[in-house]
This record gives C-alpha cells, structure tokens and sequence, in this order.
C-alpha cells in the first residue's frame, strides 16, 4: 500500500518550512555573521547589531589607508627628514550599527591624538552595503567620508571582500580610492588630492576564540608615492550572544611613507539587538 502525503496538512508544512530555513546556506550565512569565532564571520554584522569600535573593526578598509582608520590605541613612529623624530599616540573610538540586513553605518567620534600634544581630530563616517554573501565569499560597497572637523573633507569609494577558505581560515581584501579636498596649497584654491589602497590580511582561528594573522598591501599617495606596510595581529574573543575581541597588532612601514611602525591595542564589543 502507498502512503500519500497530504501536503495541505500542517505538520508537514511545519516540517517543510523549518527545513528551508535549517538549510545549510541559510545556517551557513547566519554562522558567518554572529559566531564568536573571527574567521566565520562576514564582511558586516548581523542585523539589529550595534558595535562599539575601540579597536579596528576589520584589518582591511577600516584600518588602512587615510580614510577609514585610527581606531583603538595606537602609538605612531614617525620619521620626517631632514631632523623630526617623533611618537604620536592616540586613541580613536567610534560606533556602528546594521539596523537591517545587508547595511551597515558607522561613525568615528572621538579620534584624539593624546602626544605630543592634545588635539580633535577628522571625524569620520561610513556606510557599507553587502552587493554578494555566499557561503565562501562576501562583497560589499563602502562609502567613507571624513569631515573637516581638524583638517580636510575627504571621500573613500571602497570594495571590502571576505573569503572564508576554510572554518579557520579567512582572507580579506580591500580596494579603495580616496579623494582628500585640501587647502594647502600656495595660491590658498583647493586641490583634490587622489589616493589607492590596496590592504589584504590572513586570519587563522587557532581555537574557536583565540585568532592570529598577517596583513600586507599597498598605499599610493597622491598617486605618486607608494609605501607598503607589513605586520601582524592576535586577538581572543569572549562571549556568545554578545561578544568582544580583545586585539593587539604590529605594523611596518616600508616605501615613500613618514611611518616607521605602529602599534595598536584595542577592544570591539558587539552586541546584539535582536
């Protein structure tokens, strides 16, 4: 004898439902987006998330280049010929919240520079939307802008991406062109002022919470002078529903830069709303 399913019943339906979203792309997708786990993450938070950014919230777009960096403690080697020798520490604080899927809005509020001499700097804003999520891969557009609350006004159109190469193994890449509008010049008109930034970082969970990694790239100033910086970072994560990445990082600068090396410490706390 046959046994027919009757499909209009609603325990199937029940069924058939929980196994569409229990699908593994969907668990997948979710698991990127809220594990404690760094490298299962995506390339913006989980809907309904709001994230207080002591540190760097990514090794990509939002800790390279002119635009889009200077969260957390960081204390700054600079070298400027023919005679300046410098450290410079600050500390840059800033929140962010994805209020729906697929976008993500942030600000910078508090970037201070502590030495040598106490100073507010360029308050910075960003915004980036998710274009393509995968299991494996995320692509995003983000926008920076940085207002002219010390300095200048400047643009960052970016393109972050995510490669989860494995359940411990995450690459990320970023993209960018930023536009800085200056005064500066002799005659006192503005100019434009164009950068590249091309930062890549290798991350590897070496415990479901404990993480290291690497990040590289290049930096093209004005589209004229290139520098390259080179260093790594560990962090260890605490939480589940809510968490926090305590961080720590070491770059060098390499090329046509005043930078010497940087060191930053820093805490993300990610907290979720839903």
């Amino acid at each position: 004898m046959r046994h027919r399913i009757r499909v209009g019943s609603i325990p199937f339906a029940l069924v058939l439902a929980g196994l569409v979203l229990a699908s593994p792309s969907n668990v997948a997708a979710q698991l990127a987006q809220t594990s404690p786990t760094y490298t299962q993450r995506g390339a913006l938070e989980r809907d309904v998330t709001f994230r207080i950014d002591s540190g760097p919230p990514d090794r990509t777009l939002l800790d390279s280049g002119e635009l889009g960096e200077g969260y957390g403690l960081r204390l700054l080697r600079l070298d400027v010929p023919p005679d300046v020798d410098d450290t410079y520490l600050s500390w840059g604080v800033g929140i962010a919240i994805t209020p729906v899927r697929r976008f993500e809005l942030g600000i910078q509020f508090a970037p201070v520079l502590y030495v040598p001499r106490t100073r507010y700097g360029d308050l910075e804003s960003y915004g980036r939307f998710l274009i393509f999520g995968s299991r494996h891969v995320d692509i995003a557009a983000q926008l920076v802008l940085q207002f002219p609350t010390r300095n200048d006004f400047g643009m960052g159109f970016g393109v972050p991406m995510v490669f989860r190469l494995h359940p411990r193994v995450r690459l990320d890449v970023g993209v960018e062109l930023e536009l800085v509008i200056h005064d500066d010049t002799p005659d006192g008109d503005r100019d434009v002022r164009p950068n590249f930034d091309l930062p890549v970082a290798l991350a590897f969970n070496l415990t479901p919470r404990f993480f290291v990694g690497a990040r590289a790239g290049v930096f093209v100033y004005d589209f004229r002078d290139a520098s390259a910086p080179f260093g790594g970072f560990v962090g260890y994560t605490v939480g589940r529903r809510h968490t926090a990445d305590f961080t720590a990082a070491f770059t060098g600068y390499f090329g046509d830069t005043n930078r010497v090396w940087e060191l930053i410490l820093g805490i993300t706390g990610r907290f979720w709303l839903g």
